[in-house]
């Protein structure tokens, strides 16, 4: 009997031992497979504090210069910044007026801007597209396609779209079609395409950074990765595009320009003024004789 209890005994520490080697197993198992999400606290993102141009000043456009961020960093800054609940009108359709050469070459601008920038995406190209037109008719930028699309070039952190200093036009080299496909776009955008969901806006960035110039200005859409952004104000409506500013050094700041309305010409209406029939002499279907001289302040009769 004592030899049967010491192998029960013997059977029950192995059971024992195997179960406690189980445990010992399977348990960093079970928490290492449902360990809590630890997450960690975006980095604090510092920014000039927002401020709105009047009216009487042309806003200066910023150089492109981002927060030291992660792009996932960037992303959680980004989805905090709300999009502004102000109305976002479409742009106005925009019509080029050169001659051939002059479209030929705005045409190949405004095709390796939205193609570098946004890729091989119609979509895309087309709200970049639109934010040229928009940089076009706005006081603040250049007056010719190329001007808008390559402002700034030659400052390594100065330029407004960033392909054009960054050296992304040596590094990537796109193929015929989306050569084609490019400027298709540009081509149709500029013989009055609108590309409505950008309304006016004329700044973007992608979401995975953060520029110094967010601060000031509202975020109205975004077209997949990219957002869209306009002045906050005055500068941000469609009224600044019938502003000539006047000649100033932009570079000094303690003088701003001073805009000055474009006063259109005057129309002449579509009706004119006749003389009453009243004035005709009664019972006469001739228009009455010329008026004699009156002595004065009688008022003389004028014929119709």
């Amino acid at each position: 009997m004592t030899t049967a209890l010491s192998a029960r005994s013997t059977w029950v520490l192995r059971a024992s031992l195997i179960g406690i080697s189980g445990l010992a197993i399977v348990g960093p198992a079970l928490v290492v497979a449902n360990a809590p999400v630890i997450v960690q606290a975006p980095k604090r993102v510092k920014l000039p504090p927002g401020r709105v141009v009047p009216q009487a000043e042309v806003p200066e456009v910023e150089p492109v210069k981002f927060v030291d961020l992660t792009p996932d960093d960037a992303r959680a800054f980004n989805a905090t910044v709300p999009f502004s609940t102000d109305p976002n009108p479409a742009a106005r359709p925009f019509r080029f007026a050169g001659g051939p050469e002059d479209l030929a070459r705005a045409t190949d601008c405004m095709a390796a801007g939205i193609l570098y920038e946004a890729g091989d995406d119609t979509l895309g190209e087309r709200a970049v597209a639109q934010v040229v037109l928009n940089r076009l008719h706005h006081p603040a930028f250049p007056k010719t396609v190329c001007g808008v699309v390559f402002e700034g070039q030659d400052r390594s952190t100065g330029c407004q779209f960033s392909f054009s200093c960054d050296g992304a036009i040596t590094r990537w080299h796109p193929t015929a079609d989306a050569w084609r496909r490019a400027r298709e776009v540009a081509a149709a955008a500029l013989s009055g395409a609108v590309f409505k969901q950008v309304g006016y806006a004329t700044h973007y960035h992608t979401d995975w950074v953060v520029p110094y110039w967010q601060s000031s200005l509202d975020k109205i859409t975004a077209v997949n990765t990219h957002l869209f952004f306009r002045w906050s104000g005055w500068w941000g409506t469609p009224r600044p595009l019938a502003v000539t500013p006047k000649p100033s050094n932009r570079s000094s700041r303690s003088s701003p320009a001073s805009p000055t309305r474009t006063i259109p010409a005057p129309r002449w209406p579509r009706w004119t003024p006749r003389w009453p029939r009243h004035r005709l002499q009664w019972g006469s279907l001739r228009p009455p004789s010329p008026p004699q001289r009156q002595p004065r302040r009688s008022r003389a009769i004028r014929s119709s």
